[in-house]
């Protein structure tokens, strides 16, 4: 295989805007926290005991995201001591209790704008998952909202024609830090992502409180030549598989699968192995990257036609005549900096008609002959030759059937006449 430059003007409008979810570092509006309690919480279990340990694990789902579940130390430490009261409780499905706590679009989103055109937050944003948790997507189609309206509208997700601020997305963002958990003392803000509308999710990049963020994306494309669907998916590296250790799956963070959902005496089983859901080993990379600590080992390969989108993320912070001192807030923009990108194809080295090309050459230099003239020759042996032989056996069976009865018919004329 080979990867070379196919096209170093591959216009924009081709490729879909990027899908870009927003995240509060705090992921639960804790002023539906008495409401969840009485709701998610049998009767017999609304004691001081049971809530402090419903508590707790509310507030290590406030800012838990995959990979990091330091936050579950004190549940785990529960656990040890008493696992009863965690089994107790396993009944409670705390993506339900997650999803009812998540931030609303109205509770933190206004003032958005796209293509420069005034728009309504809460219709251009959907809350979906992701591995940092419940978020809000701009150009999503893994909600519910946006798989309806990419079947329904043609033209998404959303592309742009031209570049800059203005051919891009804008939006105000508000973080209401008294609403937050009390018991979390983390750095206020919000987390980015950009990433291609089906891809599931991406890195993220933190954005603090009070700023004026810019984000500039550039992209790049690389497809593989359909010649390469003969190689196997190994030999395309074109393969993703998922793997899981706790026996089920965090349901916050993933799509639906045949797994099951983690229940609370399954959260301290994710924080024993939380060093090792952080390193993910390839195939044949420890031959060239050597690990401090082992972790999961997934064979997992690129798509075969993968969009990147590199991002410049430029901020600064907002004028104090322009900052609310009961609130905090961002005002975020992404945009296209360029309006083409380049496009990368990996195709094979030698295929089969390089190789009968070659042959053919080598035919024609060393015995005077094509490729056309061994395929005359062979047609002739397979086919003419093989024609005239039936022809000639078809004959002379004929020819022998002719002569046999023109023998009987004179003996009939000889016995006549005697």
């Amino acid at each position: 295989m080979q990867t070379v430059i196919s096209d170093l003007r591959y216009p924009i409008y081709k490729i879909p805007f990027p899908e870009i979810t927003i995240c509060n570092q705090n992921r639960l509006n804790w002023q539906r926290y008495e409401e969840a309690r009485e709701k998610f919480l049998r009767p017999k279990h609304l004691t001081p005991e049971y809530e402090e340990i419903f508590r707790q694990a509310v507030n290590a789902y406030d800012t838990m995201r995959f990979g990091h579940f330091q936050s579950l130390k004190d549940l785990a430490e529960i656990y040890e001591a008493t696992p009863k009261l965690l089994e107790d409780l396993n009944y409670v499905n705390l993506t339900k209790v997650v999803e009812f706590m998540a931030w609303k679009c109205h509770e933190m989103l206004s003032h958005c704008s796209w293509l420069n055109a005034t728009k309504d937050c809460c219709k251009i944003f959907a809350q979906r998952k992701s591995q940092k948790g419940l978020c809000l997507s701009f150009n999503t189609i893994e909600s519910k909202e946006g798989a309806l309206k990419h079947i329904l509208d043609p033209y998404y997700p959303w592309h742009v024609v031209g570049f800059g601020a203005t051919k891009g997305l804008y939006v105000d963002i508000h973080i209401k830090e008294g609403w937050h958990s009390p018991l979390s003392h983390n750095d206020k803000g919000i987390l980015v992502m950009h990433n291609e509308p089906y891809v599931w999710s991406y890195l993220h990049r933190d954005v603090p409180t009070s700023t004026r963020t810019a984000i500039s994306i550039d992209a790049f494309l690389r497809t593989h030549h359909p010649n390469c669907r003969v190689y196997s998916s190994d030999v395309r590296q074109c393969v993703f598989e998922t793997y899981i250790r706790c026996n089920c799956t965090v349901d916050l963070f993933y799509p639906p699968s045949e797994f099951p959902a983690c229940r609370l005496k399954d959260l301290p089983c994710l924080y024993r192995n939380d060093e090792k859901l952080q390193v993910f080993e390839q195939i044949g990379e420890m031959d060239f990257v050597k690990f401090t600590r082992r972790g999961m080992y997934c064979p997992c390969f690129m798509n075969c036609k993968s969009l990147r989108y590199l991002s410049d993320f430029r901020v600064q912070n907002l004028p104090k005549a322009e900052m609310d001192p009961n609130d905090t807030r961002i005002e975020l923009s992404v945009y296209f900096l360029w309006d083409t990108i380049m496009v990368y194809q990996t195709r094979p080295v030698y295929t089969l008609v390089d190789l009968m090309a070659s042959f053919g050459g080598l035919a024609a230099l060393c015995i005077g002959s094509s490729l056309i003239g061994v395929i005359e020759f062979l047609y002739f042996l397979l086919f003419d030759l093989t024609k005239q032989f039936y022809l000639y056996f078809k004959w002379k069976k004929t020819s022998r059937a002719k002569s046999q009865d023109l023998k009987t018919k004179r003996i009939n004329v000889k016995e006549f006449q005697i």
